[in-house]
């Protein structure tokens, strides 16, 4: 009987012993499949990030055009500006030989106004371009601290510091091209 007792524990070991090593078996399949939705779930997510940030990089260029153009027509009309009131200036001094003292001063003080005008408006469309760029930056700020963390997890980060560089410049620019259009003014005044 003991012998029929450790017969049946040692079959019944073994038994448990196949099961177990089934199941050891099938681990490595279920860890592999496992580790393909894995890798699906963050190539999909990848790729929706990646969608976002052309999506916003393509807003911000598109931005930048707008104000450029902006620019171009504030200065075309600037110019315009600039030279009536300078023929009117020129009409004005010949009526001025002409005319006495109190239709002088008049022409005078609304060609002042003018000028103000235009000061007042270039000084308000500087700030509303400042304002602009302060907002581009911080959102650059924003893009680079994005940017940055992607570069651990993707290569291609060095696209995002040129596009990052590119507007600095871009802004440096405008910058510069809104302080040669008051420069230009007061020489024009002058």
């Amino acid at each position: 009987m003991s012998r029929d007792v450790i017969e049946t524990r040692l079959a019944g070991m073994d038994k448990a012993i196949e099961l177990l090593q089934q199941t050891t078996d099938k681990l490595p399949a279920n860890i592999k499949d496992e580790v393909e939705q894995l890798q699906e779930l963050h190539a999909e997510r990848f790729s929706s990030f990646e969608t976002q940030l052309k999506l916003v990089l393509e807003g911000i260029k598109t931005q930048f055009l707008e104000r450029d153009e902006r620019t171009k027509q504030l200065a075309l009309l600037s110019e315009t500006a600039i030279a009536a009131a300078l023929q009117a200036q020129k009409e004005a001094a010949t009526a001025q030989n002409v005319s006495n003292t109190t239709a002088s001063d008049k022409m005078e003080l609304n060609f002042a106004k003018l000028i103000e005008q235009t000061q007042t408006l270039l000084q308000s469309q500087k700030t509303a371009s400042d304002d602009k760029i302060s907002d581009i930056k911080d959102r650059g700020n924003i893009l680079e601290s994005r940017l940055t963390l992607i570069e651990g997890q993707k290569s291609g980060g060095g696209d995002a510091w040129g596009y990052m560089f590119g507007l600095a410049g871009l802004s440096l620019a405008l910058l510069m091209l809104i302080t040669n259009v008051v420069t230009s003014m007061r020489r024009a005044v002058a």
